[in-house]
């Protein structure tokens, strides 16, 4: 009978790639999600007054567009295409954009 040498077990190895990918993202910092919330953190209250008043000029200059006082060469077609999908219906959608202009500024105020 031939003999088995004493061999001593040394247990496996488990470290998958992806368990070590993601644990090093973790640590770091760099996941994308991080990366957003750090920027929104900071950023979060001008990011959210500057939407607001492009939504305010937008809607102000859709609503010169739409009466024919102003014109341009984006907004005629704008204005244009308004007033073909929506008729008198275009002027409550350029009021709407700027109530969400508003209520985008406002948010944070608690006061919607």
């Amino acid at each position: 009978m031939p003999e088995k040498k004493n061999q001593v077990r040394q247990p496996k190895k488990t470290s998958k790639p992806f368990s070590k990918k993601f644990n090093q993202l973790q640590e770091s910092g760099t996941d994308w999600l991080d990366r957003l919330m750090r920027f929104h953190l900071h950023f979060g209250r001008f990011a959210r007054d500057a939407s607001g008043i492009i939504l305010l000029a937008l809607a102000l200059m859709t609503f010169l567009a739409l009466a024919g006082i102003s014109q341009g060469v984006l907004l005629s077609p704008w204005a244009g295409l308004l007033s073909l999908w929506f008729g008198w219906g275009s002027f409550l959608v350029a009021t709407s954009i700027g109530l969400a202009g508003l209520m985008i500024m406002r948010w944070e105020q608690g006061a919607l």
